[in-house]
């Protein structure tokens, strides 16, 4: 027997064809866990860029601080 899991994504897969005892609950849920996953590696790659360009400015503060021999970070603490 040929199942169907009807889903109401909008992405033009309107249908698909499911083998065995598969529920269409548990299609549901691997495609959810997919897209989470595919969302999660979306993040690590923002997260790498984002640290790349604190690293990269944190590189040209020193390099300013050096070559103009002025402190140009906040200190810390109470004046």
């Amino acid at each position: 027997m040929i199942k169907f899991a009807i889903s109401d994504k909008k992405d033009g897969t309107a249908m698909k064809k499911l083998s065995g005892n598969v529920s269409a609950e548990e299609t549901y849920r691997d495609d959810e866990r997919d897209t989470l996953l595919k969302r999660i590696h979306e993040l690590e790659i923002e997260l790498r860029r984002t640290e790349m360009a604190r690293d990269a400015y944190d590189e040209m503060i020193r390099l300013a601080e050096q070559y103009y021999n002025i402190p140009i970070r906040k200190k810390s603490g109470a004046k």
